[in-house]
């Protein structure tokens, strides 16, 4: 009811993309946290790595034929903000417009004046961290921006 009140609508709606579609730019990508860790928490555990060794980015076959990667190839994630590094993990679970890649990725095993190469595979260097943010909580866009696939 806040939001009805402060003159938001009460539910959510798809009004486009929040940037413009850049030249080239060919899915959209959105992220998600994976159940082997916690947010960015836990990847020094070599338990949890043995489970999960690397971050990935989940595609359509469509998609990946495409920019010609196949299952576990490397791909370079990228928009005008940055890019990220993923192994690639083909399902037709997944709509051939979209990629999801995993938050949260650092690799404890690199060298700690790297930090870590938090920025290699990690999804929030090709978020912008600056308006224009959703105007009813503030929030800067996380996901569903546009961006490009090619071979790592």
């Amino acid at each position: 009811m806040w939001m009805e009140r402060n003159g938001y609508p009460p539910l959510p709606t798809f009004t486009g993309l929040n940037e413009n579609v850049e030249k080239g730019d060919a899915v959209i990508f959105t992220s998600a946290k994976i159940p082997v860790f916690f947010h960015s928490m836990n990847r020094n555990l070599s338990s949890l790595r043995k489970v999960h060794p690397e971050p990935t980015i989940t595609t359509h076959p469509n998609t990946a034929k495409e920019v010609n990667v196949k299952e576990g190839d490397w791909v370079w994630v990228e928009n005008s903000n940055g890019r990220a590094k993923f192994r690639v993990k083909i399902t037709a679970d997944i709509d051939s417009r979209v990629v999801m890649g995993e938050h949260g990725w650092w690799f404890p095993e690199s060298e700690p004046g790297t930090l870590y190469l938090w920025k290699e595979s990690n999804v929030n260097v090709m978020t912008k961290n600056a308006p224009p943010c959703e105007p009813s909580i503030g929030g800067v866009n996380l996901r569903g921006f546009t961006c490009r696939l090619y071979s790592a």
